[in-house]
This record gives structure tokens, sequence and C-alpha cells, in this order.
């Protein structure tokens, strides 16, 4: 092979005419190549990873490594890649937001955890979110109360905060804040209950997250036979609720199993699942009307969509023509009369 040239080995007319461009050898052929072509091969050889790129890149370096002038050069094409590709990262992430946490309940307190990265944009900035993740306690809270809830800076802590005031569309960056203040990005909602405490349960779903939400299980039973002599609509008994927050864009979808049975032949009997009241305009129904002593089976169910964002509930309600009507206790209590559901996670 023949002798490699190095940088400080050129005439003096040479290394003027070549200014930043550099004679170097690779393969047997010696060619000019300027520190900016380095620096892009260096920015191409570390993007690609393979190690015989990297090995090439280094050989070139290598031959111009006894020339203080070009390895100033060199480094000065370098810095000037790095201030450009720098530069073009920063304004490609400034377009850009980040919500990557999830609001859940952990031992009593609402925790912000990080999901799937560990970033959430606040008031346009990237803020880190701490490993532990950011805790909010019931504390001073009203019961029975929508609350949301919001990730903020304080002196450089990222701090959580239950509030009464909506969220809104930062108009600059798109970001869901608190309403009129920016300073505060949107994380989720709760409903506190007595205790002040919060409760995420089959129940009462009163946690709920903003960012990378999942489909959430309801499920209310009676405590056994459960019985009527209305012969108006009325909820048959409170504990068979569901109870759940929505955000405007998620659906639910419900259903209500349950053995009915009256206290003599020819009663007609209502069962209805309804939603925020027994209003019967708002509810499902099924009327069953007994040629005997026996129980009839009853199946509802009911999807909806378009709820205003916020808390709702559905129940039982029931109604007699006369006599007296029972929603039947099961064998076990999984066989009880139960509400059932699932809510459907919206677009964010």
């Amino acid at each position: 092979m023949t002798e490699e040239t190095q940088i400080k080995d050129l005439p003096p007319v040479a290394a003027a005419e070549l200014a930043d461009m550099f004679l170097v050898q690779r393969s047997g052929l010696m060619k000019r190549i300027s520190g900016q072509q380095l620096a892009d091969l260096f920015i191409a050889t570390i993007s690609v990873g393979a190690p015989e790129a990297l090995d090439a890149w280094l050989e070139l370096v290598g031959q111009i490594e006894d020339n203080e002038d070009s390895l100033s050069a060199l480094v000065s094409a370098l810095a000037t890649k790095a201030d450009s590709a720098a530069l073009a990262l920063k304004q490609d992430i400034a377009g850009l937001s980040f919500g990557q946490c999830r609001l859940s309940l952990s031992g009593g307190n609402l925790v912000l955890s990080r999901f799937n990265g560990r970033l959430l944009t606040i008031d346009g900035a990237h803020e880190d979110i701490p490993s532990a993740g950011v805790s909010l306690a019931a504390a001073g809270l009203t019961p029975s109360t929508l609350y949301y809830i919001y990730a903020y800076m304080n002196v450089g802590t990222m701090t959580l905060e239950a509030s009464t005031t909506a969220h809104a569309a930062d108009p600059e960056t798109g970001v869901k804040i608190k309403s009129g203040d920016a300073t505060r990005t949107l994380v989720g909602m709760a409903r506190p209950i007595t205790g002040p405490a919060f409760e995420d349960s089959f129940a009462k779903r009163f946690v709920r997250s903003w960012f990378n939400r999942r489909a959430l299980s309801l499920r209310g039973v009676f405590g056994g036979v459960r019985s009527t002599a209305s012969l108006s609509w009325i909820e048959i008994n409170p504990e068979i609720r569901v109870e759940f927050l929505i955000w405007a864009d998620e659906a639910v979808d419900l259903g209500l199993h349950a053995s009915t049975l009256v206290s003599a032949s020819g009663v007609r009997m209502g069962t209805a699942l309804t939603l925020d009241g027994v209003g019967i305009s708002s509810a499902w129904v099924m009327e069953t009307v007994f040629d005997g002593t026996g129980a009839y089976p009853v199946p509802l169910r009911r999807s909806e969509s378009g709820l205003s964002e916020g808390y709702h509930f559905a129940t039982l309600a029931g109604i007699v023509s006369s006599g007296t009507g029972s929603w039947r206790d099961g064998i076990t209590a999984a066989s009880r009369a139960a509400i059932t559901g699932t809510i459907h996670t919206g677009g964010e």
C-alpha cells in the first residue's frame, strides 16, 4: 500500500489552496475532503451505529491528527454541525406537547406517575416527572364535589392542585390547562367521598386520569332481596348504584341482570335501568306481567355517549301495579341483581 500522506507533509502552496480541505488516503486512493464533509460523515456514522463505519471515520481523522490547524478546522466544523442539529431539534420539540403520565389512586392519595416516558408539558416547557411520582392528599377537599387535578411547577418542583375551575385548551400550545392559567396543566379529575377521602372502586370510579386512560369496569349489586309496593317509579335501593366520572369524549356501556318475583298472580311489575335518576324518560325498561308466582329474569342493556363531563350514576328503579314486587336474592352473591358496565376511553 502507498505510504499515507499527512497534512503537515503537503507543500506550502497545496496547503494554502486546500484551506480547510484535508488530503487523506482510503483504500489506496488519495482524496481531498473538507472538515464539513468529515463532520457530516461523523454524524452519519453515529446515527447508523455501525462499528466498521466508525473505524473508517477514525482512520480518516487519524491522518490529520498531527496538524493542529486541521484539527481545529475539524472541531469547528463539528461544533457548527452540533449547533445546527441542536437548533433543529429544539425547533422540532417546540411544537410538541407531552403527557407521559397517568393519575391513579395509591395509598389513599392521588399519584401522578410516569407512563411511557417521563415528560409533562407545563406552561410550554417539557418538565421531568419525578421517578417517585407526585402525590396529592384529600385533606381540605369537600366531599361529593368534582375537582379537576392540575400539575404545576412550584419553585422547580412539580406539584398537584385540586380545583373546581374547569379546563380549557391553551391557544398557544393546545395543551389542556386550568382555564385562564397556562401554568397549570390538566392531568385528571376526582370526586372525594366522606372523610374526605379518595375512592376508585367498581362501584365508585371517582379518580380519572386525563392522559393514558384505560377502559374501566363498573359493578353494583344488591345485598339481598329488595322489594317495593310503590305504584310509581322509585329507586329500589342505592346500594346497587354504579357511580362514575366521565370525560366528554367517552362512552359507557351499562347492563342489568335480575330475577323478579311478585306477591300475587296478575301483578304487573316494571324494572328500569336508569341514568342519573329514576325518571322513566331517562330509563330503559322491562315490564313483566305475572300469571303465577314464579320468578322471571330481567336482562337490560344500554349504551351512552355524549354525556356531560363529570359525575353520573346508574341505578335500578321499580314499580308495581299492586301487591309487592321483589328482586330476588341468588344462591350466591354473584347471582343477585346487579348493574355492570364499562367506561370506554376517548381520544386522549
